[in-house]
């Protein structure tokens, strides 16, 4: 011990007391209590030498390559994964040995747990299984971090940026809570700090630990167990600080964080450690409950190492102790109350506040007042001075209303009436909400973890089984007796059936949670606001517009009357029923919605926050849509640039931004840009969502049409039959997806020549799409127009010509200027030529050039306007006219396609018959010659080295 110590008396005096203590315990670690882990100490060895074993083992698709952290029962490896992407992960697995039946079912638990949360500052869960001996395992998000007290201190972060930090720890612990996770063992050690694109990302690691492997008496965490305590002691909140841990709600996480908030101002936690582990467990454990930590600016001001603590923030010591006085002390000392009531309510409450901070805006926080602090010294003392504080109490009031005079007497009493029922109003909302997270926390860790746990250790449960037993219980009536926790539960299970892609399941879910709310609460309470959002955006993805409209403009009247100026709550009603709009087709009415919802979250959000990118997401989708490409290009770019920043490789909100940036790239023909953030977007989607959720079959159909663009007809029909069969068996019989899925199908069998299936796939398309959209839908009008090329490629040209008709009606009244119109233009004039009604033909040819305009004057669709509007003019006979179009024509395609391409030689053709017509029309004016001199460039290019249709 003396050669280990090295010198350290301290230490060596530290060691000595622990080896006293260990021979006074006598069986205390002995039966019942490890009943069931025989033969503990042999089993932590066993597990030991079978955690290095496993290195360059693989288990299923997944090769260990470091053992990079171990605890008593678990060991988590970096592993390589080879299938189906390549890619470096964290597996996380049980110990041989550690393998009792109730380690675990909540080993199981907390697999499950993790596997319900989605959040850019959590470590995510991708993949789960157990060994060919059946020890369980998941696979996570590998964090290639550092504590988040460290990085701050080894980067020198000023305050603002270890609060904006903090304020996405606090973002992703709202997110577990609402997933009725508690974390309950929050430390800078579980908070790490990695580096994502250039910026630094906080990820919460270790959630619900203490539900899944037992007793860790390591580094002073301990987990659940009778007669145990919960987390570590620095950083316990007063209420874990017991033999049990039945008390502990969502308010013991914001301790936690108070405390993670405190040591990234000072350095330090409130209670010192030293003070923490010198006394006996009891003593530690009074000191938690009871002992009120100095604040924050206080620590400071007695802070031996202040210089270097200031240092580390790149501040003077001075200016650091004036900077953390005042606001920042409240806001810490909030979080830190013993009195949990007084505590924030939620997580998002402790950010928003320290947002406010940053924003220079009044906080919520302040120091206690007077009145409270009489307040707790009677509850502390409630026998003996009751009677005599209430005598205090009647004595002071009367000097008050003396002092204030009787004139403003009734005035005064008026004032704190109404300021006792706002306060009163106040205090039973918070309790209502804190009841309602606490109990649907219960309930959740009931479902994941106790409630049956011969079930958690089979194989092949999923989030979607533990769900659908969740369901089971609430119809038979669990929660009968509270709606409003019913209704919060039934919320959650719908997001979460929701995200999953069961939209059908996730309907009665949410349509329950709004029905309990309307019941049991005020017409115009948030909650039911809540509701109506997110039954509305389900009903937008059903394909019910017209019910999710109705749905988010309610939910967005509550919000306007409930916040005037406008908070996130509004932002986000008022983008549902923006998208609402857009989903009928109400392009108009849509973008005015999105300017708003943008320009109310830049004047709400920070720079950079992922609500401000998802405006200018949708609003440049609208814009796209509407035709105004040069705008909404700058746009589309922005939000991909903030996402890209704010949020992890690989997040679907990314991968959505990156589909529609595609498709707006793919309608200027910048195909091979457009090609790689669609199959960016497409492999995020297969790697995170389960197998036939519909946001891949929508993926999978993008790429389908950009490779019928291209040409590459064979792999465009694999993609587009996954697309449909993707979007037949996740979405109900009849959807505008699925009607989507089939027009791009359509297209591709079209080109392939497979007209007969074609025009069965498009007739169903347009019959769908009639039956669920408005009339004028501009979707109504690319199928039809689908089905007028494969009735036009059999020769069928009147009954085609209806059709392009239709459309282009419906084009000129939904969205007269966009491209889709010059696109109805051109198809009904090309079949106009074929039926000689050359006069109609010109003037759409003229007109679609103006729409095609948009994509820039030198792209290629407005010099094939130039080259189809010289053949209208060649049928009319009016040469000269039709000359000036096509020599245009073949400059612009031969600089655009070096020359050897279709469309240039079928300038070269149209060249052939102008001067051969010409020359007949008016003879021996050289006509023949120039007639010539084409066919000699034609002759030389054949064959063209591509057969690519344009």
């Amino acid at each position: 011990m003396a050669d280990a110590c090295a010198g350290n008396v301290e230490l060596k005096h530290r060691v000595e007391r622990l080896l006293g203590a260990h021979s006074k315990i006598g069986d205390f670690l002995q039966s019942p209590a490890a009943a069931d882990l025989t033969d503990v100490a042999g089993d932590v060895a066993r597990g030991v030498s079978a955690s290095e074993e496993h290195v360059g083992n693989v288990i299923d698709k997944y090769r260990l390559m470091e053992l990079i952290g171990e605890g008593g029962f678990g060991s988590v490896f970096l592993a390589e994964q080879t299938n189906p992407v390549q890619r470096r992960v964290a597996l996380k697995i049980i110990k041989p040995g550690m393998d009792s039946r109730q380690v675990i079912a909540r080993f199981e638990a907390e697999r499950q747990a993790l596997a319900v949360m989605d959040h850019p500052n959590i470590a995510k869960v991708f993949d789960a299984g157990a060994t060919e001996s059946g020890h369980p395992y998941f696979v996570m998000e590998l964090v290639k971090g550092v504590a988040i007290t460290e990085y701050c201190d080894a980067q020198r972060l000023p305050p603002r940026a270890r609060l904006e930090l903090f304020i996405d720890v606090c973002r992703a612990i709202q997110h577990a809570h609402q997933k009725g996770v508690i974390h309950r063992d929050l430390k800078p050690s579980n908070v790490l700090v990695a580096m994502y694109d250039g910026r630094p990302v906080p990820k919460v690691i270790d959630f619900g630990v203490a539900k899944a492997i037992g007793a860790k008496l390591t580094d002073r965490t301990l987990f659940t167990g009778f007669g145990a305590i919960v987390g570590t002691l620095e950083y316990m909140p007063p209420e874990q600080a017991q033999l049990n841990e039945l008390d502990a709600d969502t308010r013991s996480d914001i301790y936690s964080l108070g405390v993670l908030l405190y040591e990234l101002l000072t350095g330090s936690t409130p209670l010192d450690r030293a003070r923490l582990i010198k006394p006996a467990m009891e003593e530690m454990l009074r000191i938690i409950r009871q002992d009120e930590p100095p604040k924050p600016s206080a620590r400071l001001s007695t802070a031996n190492a202040l210089a270097s603590i200031a240092a580390n923030r790149s501040l003077e010591p001075k200016k650091l102790s004036g900077l953390v006085r005042g606001e920042l002390d409240w806001i810490a000392m909030k979080c830190l109350e013993k009195d949990r009531s007084r505590r924030y309510e939620t997580a998002n409450g402790l950010a928003n506040d320290v947002q406010r901070y940053l924003a220079g805006v009044a906080i919520l926080a302040a120091p206690p007042s007077a009145t409270y602090r009489l307040r707790t010294f009677v509850r502390r003392h409630r026998g003996p001075v009751l009677a005599s504080g209430m005598v205090l109490l009647v004595l002071i009031a009367g000097v008050i209303g003396t002092t204030i005079g009787l004139v403003g007497q009734a005035r005064q009493t008026r004032i704190a009436e109404q300021q006792r029922a706002a306060a009163q109003t106040h205090e039973q909302t918070a309790r209502r909400q804190t009841a309602i997270a606490s109990a649907v926390s219960d309930f959740q860790t009931d479902m994941l973890a106790s409630a049956d746990p011969e079930m958690l250790l089979g194989d092949k449960v999923t989030v979607l089984q533990a769900v659908t037993a969740a369901v089971k219980e609430l119809d038979d009536g669990k929660l009968k007796e509270q709606p409003l926790v019913e209704a919060s539960v039934r919320t959650a299970i719908g997001r979460t059936l929701r995200a999953l892609g069961r939209y059908d399941a996730a309907e009665p879910n949410l349509r329950k949670a709004l029905e309990l709310r309307r019941r049991s609460l005020p017409v115009d309470d948030l909650s039911i606001a809540t509701s109506l959002n997110h039954l509305g955006s389900l009903a937008r993805e059903l394909g019910k517009f017209t019910d999710a409209e109705e749905m988010c403009a309610q939910a967005l009247k509550i919000r306007q009357n409930a916040s005037p100026a406008g908070d996130r709550g509004t932002a986000e009603s008022l983008n549902n029923v923006a998208a609402a709009l857009f989903a009928q087709g109400k392009t108009g009415e849509a973008e005015k919605l999105f300017r708003e919802t943008l320009e109310l979250n830049r004047r709400i959000c920070p720079p950079g926050a992922q609500e401000i990118a998802t405006s200018l997401n949708n609003l440049a989708t609208v814009l796209r849509d509407r035709g105004k490409f040069a705008e909404c290009e700058p746009i589309f770019r922005e939000a991909l640039s903030i996402y890209r920043h704010a949020l992890p490789a690989g997040h679907l909100k990314t991968a959505s931004a990156a589909d529609n940036l595609a498709a707006l790239l793919q309608a200027q023909s910048r195909l091979a840009e457009a090609e790689i953030l669609i199959r960016e977007a497409l492999e995020t989607r297969r790697n995170t969502l389960p197998a036939g959720h519909p946001d891949v079959g929508k993926s999978a159909n993008n790429l389908a049409t950009l490779l019928t663009v291209q040409g590459r007809y064979a792999d465009a029909e694999v993609l587009a039959r996954e697309a449909v069969a993707i979007a037949r068996n996740s979405l109900p019989a009849a959807h505008p997806n699925i009607a989507g899925s089939l027009t791009t199908l359509g297209a591709v069998l079209y080109h392939e020549g497979k007209l007969g299936e074609s025009e069965l796939i498009y007739r169903e398309s347009v019959e769908m799409f009639r039956k669920l959209l408005p009339a004028n839908h501009p979707d109504i009008a690319l199928s039809l127009t689908g089905v007028a090329g494969v009735l036009r490629g059999q020769n069928k040209f009147d009954e085609a010509e209806q059709f392009y008709r239709e459309a282009l009606e419906i084009c000129r009244k939904s969205i007269p200027t966009s491209i889709n119109t010059a696109h109805a233009q051109q198809n009904l004039a090309e079949v106009l030529v074929q039926r000689g009604k050359f006069a109609e033909a010109e003037k759409l040819y003229r007109e679609a050039m103006k729409g095609f305009a948009q994509l820039g004057a030198e792209h290629w669709r407005v010099s094939q306007m130039r080259l189809q509007l010289g053949t209208a003019l060649i049928k009319q006979s009016r040469f000269a006219e039709a000359e000036t179009f096509l020599i245009d024509a073949e400059r612009a395609i031969a600089a655009l396609d070096h020359v050897k391409s279709p469309r240039h030689d079928r300038c070269l053709e149209g060249l052939v018959t102008l001067y051969s017509q010409w020359d007949q029309s008016e003879p021996a004016k050289g006509y023949d010659a120039k007639a010539r001199h084409w066919q000699t460039i034609l002759a030389a290019q054949q064959p063209t080295t591509s057969t690519t249709r344009p």
